[in-house]
């Protein structure tokens, strides 16, 4: 069982929604079926890449692809290319006179990380690693394959481009010898083979690779019309997502009453809206809702109320701009608050983190965001967020009754947003709730940046446990000295510094040695679950006058 605590730009070892039926989640599972007469070691790892934006593949050659991580969910270097799966070379079900990769890669979602139909794929595979989750070295050999071109004989229903809707899909290129007619290292006009060796340099890179995130995501069943009930009533949160690609537009605020009137509140990129009307009590329909804009075409709401398969009420349907323009989702589920209640299943105390992307931090944030979640008896819920650009958010809601946190925060003097639908589920020695979250900012928006970002990462929360007197705030660092170790991920300091061996008391006091010259005061807030410190160490400025260079730094822990 690992405790982890994460902290922007600080990475320290201390140790979606459910739609309606028709409008459904594109979850893909994709069965790969490569190769039978490759050359790779048994074992050797391959990996299923999606160009998310669709902008072209980064180049292996490129100097940043050293450190990237070989499993699922990691990027390429510092681009958007997004690593879908991992499978390993072997010989067993291939009858060619070599190896193939075959295996499943459960549950591609397409709203989590912003994918959508046709988005291009590609197979690398890397004869000198035989361990998913190694990391990428300078002079790293690898290979590649792909081909819009499908493979009869093989027996796949797909090319290497993501195929729509839901279900399992097959990726079949085999040799010859194994009933195929391709053969991915030499494939002549029936695909691209590329290889060569991964190049690397020593830009600072964000990320942290302490942080273990659920490798499956949370569902829930479609909420489906139905007549209204008085049970109906009540409040209602939820997002407006891109019908195309998952993407976060907005918010709504519903409220419904036992007599089926109802109001709301709709933010739309960047503009609020009011509505109010009575849907229909014998369908749970609402009546087409229409909001004019100052500037462009006016909004349509069409939606309905109902209940899933699980009990729990929510409102659902879509939002299109103008009579045929974009079209958008939204799910809004019932809070499960009650001011007279006390024995809410989720209330307490929790440490949340948002592991930064790994990529080019003078361009894009490289520290994690962090935070302290409360849950109330009665269900309403409180957050203190810091992301990783220093942002600070303050954000009041409900747990839903289907177990889920609608987070949507406005930032950035409404030029950004941090936007996802958390859930409440246990996932064994790694969280207690978790989810997607889409973390943007504008160009020209006020503070770091300035070029803006648009980022899909995960959340993942944990329950705290005020630590007793004399017991550590994580419980399974063993006594003695130097059983912690601190490390910083991102500086804007060079060199940066090296990461050292402190010893995390019993009391929750640290004890550090330093490098002559060099700070490290570390301090754990244990009612919380926050750890703060400062680094400090001589140095120049631009002009070669002496400075103190300083970081401090700013986490929690998270009881796994």
């Amino acid at each position: 069982m690992r405790k982890r605590l994460a902290a922007p730009g600080l990475a320290a070892v201390f140790a979606a929604s459910a739609l309606f039926a028709g409008a459904a989640r594109a979850d893909v599972s994709i069965q790969a079926y490569l190769g039978g007469d490759l050359a790779a070691p048994d074992g050797a790892v391959g990996i299923l890449v999606a160009d998310a934006a669709r902008n072209g593949f980064q180049s292996l050659d490129h100097e940043s692809v050293a450190g990237t991580r070989l499993r699922r969910g990691e990027t390429i270097g510092f681009s958007d290319d997004l690593i879908l799966g991992v499978l390993q070379a072997g010989d067993t079900g291939f009858a060619g006179g070599g190896r193939g990769f075959a295996g499943l890669i459960a549950a591609i979602d397409y709203r989590r990380h912003l994918l959508s139909e046709g988005v291009p794929l590609i197979f690398y595979w890397f004869p000198g690693h035989t361990a998913p989750g190694e990391m990428l070295a300078a002079g790293d050999a690898w290979e590649s394959f792909r081909s819009d071109a499908p493979s009869a004989s093989s027996g796949g229903d797909m090319t290497f481009s993501l195929p729509p809707g839901r279900g399992v899909r097959t990726l079949a290129y085999l040799s010859t010898g194994d009933g195929g007619d391709v053969s991915l290292s030499n494939p002549g006009g029936s695909g691209v083979y590329l290889s060569g060796n991964a190049a690397g340099d020593d830009t600072p890179q964000g990320g942290n690779d302490d942080i273990e995130i659920p490798d499956e995501p949370g569902d829930h069943s479609p909420f489906d019309p139905d007549a209204w009930t008085a049970a109906m009533a009540g409040d209602y949160r939820g997002l407006v997502e891109s019908a195309e690609n998952g993407s976060v537009a907005g918010e709504i605020w519903l409220k419904l009453r036992p007599n089926a009137s109802f109001t709301g509140v709709l933010t739309f990129e960047g503009s609020r809206s009011s509505f109010r009307g009575v849907l229909d009590g014998n369908t749970g329909i609402f009546p087409e809702i229409v909001l004019p804009r100052r500037e462009g075409d006016g909004l349509v709401l069409n939606l309905a109320a109902g209940a899933n398969a699980e009990g729990a009420y929510g409102v659902a349907g879509t939002l299109t701009v103008g009579a045929t323009g974009p079209l958008f989702e939204i799910v809004a589920a019932k809070t499960d608050y009650d001011r007279r209640r006390r024995d809410f299943d989720w209330g307490g105390a929790y440490t949340l983190a948002i592991p930064a992307p790994m990529g080019d931090t003078t361009v894009l944030p490289g520290g994690n965001g962090h935070g302290l979640v409360t849950v109330a008896p009665n269900g309403a819920l409180r957050a203190l967020l810091t992301l990783g650009d220093g942002t600070a958010i303050s954000e009041a809601g409900f747990v839903n009754e289907d177990g889920t946190w609608t987070l949507y925060a406005a930032l950035y003097r409404g030029g950004g947003f941090l936007a996802g639908m958390l859930d409440f589920r246990v996932t064994e020695n790694v969280s207690s709730f978790d989810g997607p979250v889409q973390w943007k900012k504008e160009a020209g928006a006020p503070g770091l940046y300035a070029n803006g970002f648009d980022l899909a990462l995960h959340a993942i929360g944990n329950a705290y446990r005020r630590p007793l007197p004399g017991e550590r705030m994580l419980t399974q660092l063993g006594d003695g000295a130097d059983n912690a170790l601190w490390k910083i991920e991102a500086t804007p300091l060079d060199p940066a510094p090296a990461e050292t061996s402190v010893t995390w008391l019993e009391n929750n006091r640290f004890e550090t040695s330093m490098p002559a010259g060099e700070s490290l005061r570390v301090a754990a807030v244990s009612p919380a679950g926050l750890v703060t410190g400062l680094y400090s160490r001589p140095g120049q400025d631009a002009n070669g006058r002496s400075i103190v260079e300083k970081i401090p730094f700013r986490g929690v822990a998270l009881q796994s």
